[in-house]
């Protein structure tokens, strides 16, 4: 594989037959299930999904691994799509394949992006099952009062929940990377059960996580008076002198009520 178009699609592959098929094995699919997945690379995922009995739809943006996958697999359950996964049409397909899962060793150069175009559709899949680095797994399934929960967490629990798999060490991968990998599984909240992501919501939430140290007022205190963010958390019955790592998910989106659009975001 040419040293440049791994970089430019941030490829590491899994090479321990051992752990590919642990990995395929956290998946409780059954034969017959529809799974698509993000990034097939050179297959070995694939073909670990394909051996239990699943329709496999594989969306690769690589040509060269396209190439190898069309002469690798021949199977009649395996459908190859060569596309830009950012450019795919999940909800379309999701429509057109209801109930289906989806997995992906994500590529770590573009795991945050690939994940936010899935989470709003996660609702319509029976789960998710993403590969990425060790660091951004414990961000994406961390807790309020942990250290690691922080904007990201909140932004994927605005859609779904998500739980730790496994860690996969890098000699598990070729190229080896300089970091740990680890498995997460996403189960998305049903459409009724979400609450309403408003406009400004999100970039709230970075704010908001943007000095940890500080008390959540002085956080905001660029696009929010102090006194505020102080009496909507008085509202709330909140101490207005928590942090953000301390908010629930539930009490960002409660405050964000209260103190509505901000003007400098």
């Amino acid at each position: 594989m040419d040293r440049n178009r791994r970089r430019k699609f941030g490829q590491n592959f899994l090479n321990n037959q051992a752990i590919i098929d642990a990995i395929a094995g956290d998946l409780p699919v059954k034969p017959g299930d529809t799974v698509l997945e993000v990034g097939p690379g050179h297959g070995a995922l694939t073909q670990s999904m394909l051996a239990r009995g699943v329709k496999l739809t594989s969306v690769e943006i690589d040509s060269e691994c396209i190439k190898f996958l069309k002469f690798k697999i021949k199977d009649p359950n395996f459908t190859l799509v060569h596309a830009n996964f950012m450019d795919f049409d999940l909800e379309a397909w999701l429509k057109e394949n209801p109930g289906a899962w989806i997995v992906g060793n994500l590529p770590y150069n573009m795991a945050t992006p690939i994940l936010m175009k899935m989470l709003p559709h996660s609702h319509m899949s029976k789960g998710i099952m993403a590969m990425v680095q060790y660091e951004p797994a414990k961000r994406l399934c961390a807790v309020p009062g942990n250290k690691n929960f922080g904007h990201l967490t909140v932004m994927l629990q605005s859609y779904a929940s998500a739980y730790f798999l496994r860690k996969v060490e890098p000699k598990n991968f070729t190229p080896i990377p300089k970091v740990m990998s680890a498995t997460i599984m996403i189960e998305g909240i049903p459409l009724d059960n979400r609450r309403q992501i408003k406009d400004g919501f999100f970039e709230f939430l970075t704010q908001s996580f943007s000095q940890k140290r500080k008390k959540l007022y002085n956080s905001l205190e660029k696009s929010y008076p102090k006194s505020k963010v102080k009496d909507a958390l008085e509202k709330l019955k909140i101490n207005e002198d928590i942090r953000a790592e301390a908010m629930t998910t539930d009490q960002f989106f409660d405050l964000y009520d209260l103190v509505g659009f901000p003007g400098k975001l």
